[in-house]
């Protein structure tokens, strides 16, 4: 709520006051990153770590990134499994993210910024099967720039990912249809970001 509350108060100093963040540079961006999501019918935790490089132009970041984690199924139709099933995922990703809001001083720096991207991610469960397929990402989240040089800053952030994809099943029709079909799965996904980065 602090964080919140001073972004607010920045955002309308905003026009008073334009201090220069990083114009133009190139981030490291590396941190922890929390999963929480459904497959399907069944409802999945993870952790893991979140690696990106960000190519900064003014407003405008580019963000190539990768994860990295390890999950779980923990429940199937809203019913706990009595063995949670372990599995790894990666997941590949380029975004574009914007800052619709900054201020600060010379030694410190925030702004609030949205993202949206694509990707690719797969899981492979240990006790056997692998789950790949594409994603979309949308995210909101802040940047805190501390120091003079501004070399490095705090970059938390929530993202949401969908995904969808032809779950394994014998063929079906729920409903009035041409040609059964093995059911269809969305995918969707929260995410949480506590990363730091650094220019060089």
């Amino acid at each position: 709520m602090r964080g919140a509350l001073v972004l607010i108060v920045l955002c309308a100093a905003d026009a008073a006051a334009d201090p220069e963040p990083v114009a133009h540079a190139v981030l490291f961006e590396g941190g922890p990153r929390f999963v929480s999501g459904r497959l399907g019918d069944y409802g999945a935790i993870g952790v893991g770590a979140h690696y990106a490089i960000d190519v900064v132009r003014d407003r405008m970041t580019y963000v190539a990134e990768l994860d990295l984690a390890k999950v779980w199924l923990t429940s199937k139709n809203d019913e706990d499994l009595p063995d949670p099933v372990p599995g790894v995922m990666a997941r590949v990703g380029v975004d574009a993210r914007w800052i619709f809001a900054e201020g600060g001083e010379d030694d410190f720096w925030i702004g609030g910024w949205v993202q949206g991207g694509v990707g690719v991610h797969a899981i492979q469960w240990l006790d056997g099967g692998r789950l790949a397929h594409p994603d979309v990402q949308l995210g909101i989240g802040l940047s805190e720039i501390v120091g003079r040089d501004r070399l490095f800053s705090f970059e938390p952030g929530v993202n949401v990912v969908f995904g969808r994809t032809d779950m394994k099943g014998l063929p079906t029709c729920a409903g009035p249809c041409d040609q059964p079909t093995p059911p269809v799965s969305t995918e969707v996904g929260i995410t949480i970001d506590m990363a730091f980065a650094f220019r060089w």
